[in-house]
């Protein structure tokens, strides 16, 4: 039932374009312009008073620079700043710490893949199966992200001799989305 309105919702909205295609098309002569330069402008458009105050203070006159004064002078004060415990800062210096420890190893797990494959050329060689094999703590997305990270960053002469084949599975049967469940790669020398 919800395709049926979202489908008539387009077609509604597909016969009013077509309608003001083609009454713009009826009307060779109509010139686009803004609408704040317009001259004539519709009543029905106009209906807002127009204030009589400007829009932004000239810092020359004087009563705009009193008006500014006490306005900024209304802002409420920054609080004192609140004091991190220091063990709370010791906790986060840990996780970058141990962030970037992961980070490192990922990096070194992936160009040491690529040194594999660079000693079998020709052979395919699977992410996923090098990764079991080498039983690494972190998880086979992080390792497969890591992987094509990798093959992104090698210069375009380096890049041209590895071959790097997704094995891609639709993640449902309703759902055009494709997960990346492996890479091959193969080396060419």
């Amino acid at each position: 039932m919800a395709l049926i309105t979202r489908f008539r919702e387009q077609q509604a909205s597909a016969q009013l374009v077509r309608g003001m295609v083609k009454d713009l098309r009826t009307k060779v002569d109509h010139q686009w312009q803004p609408y704040a330069k317009r001259s004539q402008v519709p009543a029905l458009l106009n209906v807002a008073a127009p204030l009589p105050l400007p829009s932004h203070p000239e810092i020359q006159r004087l009563e705009h620079q009193q008006r500014v004064a006490e306005l900024v002078a209304a802002l409420p004060r920054a609080s004192q700043q609140v004091a991190i415990p220091e063990a709370a800062v010791a906790v986060e210096q840990r996780e970058v710490e141990d962030i970037a420890l992961i980070h490192s190893q990922v990096k070194q797990a992936a160009e040491a893949f690529y040194l594999t494959a660079l000693e079998q050329p020709g052979q395919a060689l699977s992410a996923m199966e090098y990764w079991q094999q080498q039983e690494h703590p972190w998880q086979a997305d992080i390792w497969l992200f890591q992987v094509y990270s990798e093959h992104q960053s090698l210069p375009l002469q380096e890049r041209k001799h590895f071959y790097l084949t997704p094995e891609e599975k639709p993640a449902s049967p309703t759902n055009q989305l494709w997960l990346v469940r492996d890479y091959t790669l193969t080396v060419n020398l």
